[in-house]
């Protein structure tokens, strides 16, 4: 995991810094998992996959 920061950090690229994210992400995934087997699998929720007001909504009115 330290190998696609380090070479984010040198080149500075998107695509490395996606990379990045994306191999964070699976470990976040592959932990889940490891955890569930063991009886404790609880998942993260990130920010990004919050819906601020839920089912009710009304702001379209």
């Amino acid at each position: 995991m330290e190998g696609y920061w380090d070479r984010f950090m040198r080149s500075g690229a998107v695509k490395d810094y996606l990379e990045y994210k994306g191999m964070e992400r699976c470990m976040e995934i592959m932990q889940k998992y490891d955890s569930a087997v063991a009886g404790m699998g609880e998942e993260k929720s990130g920010a990004d996959n919050v819906d601020r007001d839920g089912p009710f909504d009304h702001s379209y009115r």
